[in-house]
């Protein structure tokens, strides 16, 4: 099941944060919000659109298994918020800055 799906980014093979769901994002100057534009292109398996709702209950879940998981803690363990602030824009809000939230971002889950 651990590549069933696919991440907001990717990693190319120089190891450089590449599109992948998300086809840009943006991250604010003290490091806290972080801001993607998702493609308008992509269907779940069912033919459901993707759209910022689904990302947004996929991750609010991730961070919420982070306190059962410890896999997951570490990688979300700061985020303190997820919203769709439009149909293909999703604000994920951290409550400190953490270095590698970005790279992690392209871990696609236990």
């Amino acid at each position: 099941m651990r590549y069933l799906g696919d991440t907001l980014i990717t990693k190319d093979l120089q190891g450089n944060a590449i599109p992948a769901l998300a086809r840009s994002w943006t991250v604010s100057g003290d490091g806290l919000t972080w801001t993607f534009s998702l493609r308008n292109d992509v269907k779940f398996h069912d033919g459901t659109p993707l759209n910022a709702l689904a990302v947004k209950a996929v991750h609010r879940a991730s961070a919420r298994a982070g306190d059962q998981v410890a896999h997951r803690g570490v990688l979300f363990g700061p985020v303190a918020s997820v919203q769709a602030t439009g149909d293909f824009t999703v604000v994920i809000t951290l409550k400190e800055p953490f270095a590698p939230f970005l790279d992690n971002l392209t871990d696609p889950g236990p």
